[in-house]
């Protein structure tokens, strides 16, 4: 590595400069080590496999090719380990980390405009940063990156409750068309913090989200998605769907077998048919051998 960037052997001879670039890179070059001790012995271990199986011919040919290539791969590795800490290791680059996150940023606008928002949030300028992430939002609407910094601002921001409202409900649509069901969750979440009374705009949205949140491990979140859907909904095709997650979430979380028990038991008798009876009779019969236990 020493004689790469040197181009000079006595450097590479040298003890204080070879600690230099040791002690420059620190415990990462004993992982580097490791690495390139595995890929040393690939070659080999390759050839011990896979040679007896080929045609005495081919295994010169192909023996230089891994080699070629396992010297390769340590090659990059190790030159991709000098970049990385050629500030450490007192290595002069033509050009930095910073440099190629500037030349990044000026030929992408967007990617240039999270940066002075950015900029404007460390020095103290909400008001001018929320301003330039709306103007962002309305070039770029279905960014999830600049729509998940734009709600988080909004939820920051004091006095921003009907923007929060009006912008989480065209997000929201986006996410679910997109099947991203666990950031939307996380939304909804924020949302119920903020507004004792949010629900969904539409009832098709509520039992992936809920299943998402239990998934999440936002248990009240999801109890507060499901509680009262079939009287905001009466006769909609979510309602036995929903019933289950609310007997499991009561069972679960709660402890309220009992309840779990009612609930199934309605279930069962109002819906014979639907495709959740085999689950909820198997939950049931569950709930009904902890009940007995308890009672016991």
């Amino acid at each position: 590595m020493v004689l790469a960037v040197s181009n000079s052997l006595l450097a590479a001879l040298n003890p204080a400069r070879l600690w230099q670039l040791v002690s420059g890179i620190g415990l990462p070059y004993l992982g580097l080590s490791a690495l390139l001790l595995l890929l040393l012995g690939g070659d080999a271990t390759i050839s011990h496999y896979l040679f007896p199986h080929l045609p005495e011919l081919l295994r010169a040919p192909l023996a230089g090719f891994v080699l070629a290539y396992f010297a390769a791969v340590m090659a990059r590795l190790m030159g991709y380990t000098l970049y990385q800490y050629h500030e450490e290791a007192g290595i002069e680059v033509a050009r930095g980390f910073a440099e190629q996150d500037q030349d990044q940023t000026a030929s992408d606008p967007k990617r240039a405009a999270l940066h002075d928002i950015s900029t404007l949030i460390r020095d103290g300028q909400q008001a001018d940063a929320l301003q330039l992430l709306r103007e962002l939002a309305r070039d770029y609407p279905f960014d999830i990156e600049v729509n998940e910094r734009l709600h988080k601002m909004l939820c920051a921001e004091a006095g921003a409750d009907q923007e929060m409202r009006t912008h989480a409900s065209r997000y929201l649509a986006f996410l679910i068309s997109e099947q991203r069901y666990a950031q939307a969750a996380r939304m909804v979440d924020a949302l119920q913090q903020r507004f004792a009374d949010y629900q969904p705009e539409r009832a098709g949205w509520v039992l992936p989200l809920a299943t998402a949140m239990l998934e999440a491990r936002l248990v009240e979140g999801a109890f507060r998605l499901i509680k009262g859907f079939d009287k905001r909904h009466p006769g909609h095709a979510d309602i036995p769907a929903i019933y289950l997650l609310g007997a499991r979430l009561l069972c679960e979380y709660r402890k309220d077998d009992a309840g779990a028990a009612r609930i199934l038991e309605h279930l069962l008798v109002r819906y014979p048919d639907h495709a959740v009876r085999e689950p909820a009779a198997q939950m049931l019969n569950t709930v009904k051998r902890l009940l007995a236990t308890q009672a016991g």
